[in-house]
């Protein structure tokens, strides 16, 4: 599972999807579904998910890159579309989150 999880990290910049792990790992989706939800309690989607995220809260964090830039290297085309997916996930815009974190 650890080989997986790692892959989705090193990838994280990228869109991973789940043909890319089944194919990665030789591994049927339903099995792949199966061991997501038995050792995380998560599906492979929100797990993928929650890493992007932790990879652009770090990045709004301990770097100095504009919101465009640090969505340009995590595969998003525009801004608001980075926006709308951190929002989702965490509650607050990359601005947002950016201000409140690095203050403290």
């Amino acid at each position: 599972m650890s080989d997986i999880i790692n892959y989705i990290k090193r990838n994280s910049k990228k869109t991973v999807q789940v043909t890319d792990l089944m194919n990665e790992f030789h591994i049927s989706r339903k099995s792949l579904y199966k061991k997501f939800k038995a050792n995380l309690g998560t599906s492979v989607y929100d797990q993928i998910r929650k890493i992007k995220v932790e990879g652009i809260s770090k990045m709004l964090v301990e770097t100095d890159k504009s919101i465009k830039e640090i969505a340009f290297e995590f595969g998003f085309y525009n801004v608001d579309l980075i926006a709308r997916f951190f929002c989702k996930e965490k509650g607050f815009t990359p601005t947002q989150y950016r201000n409140e974190y690095i203050r403290t």
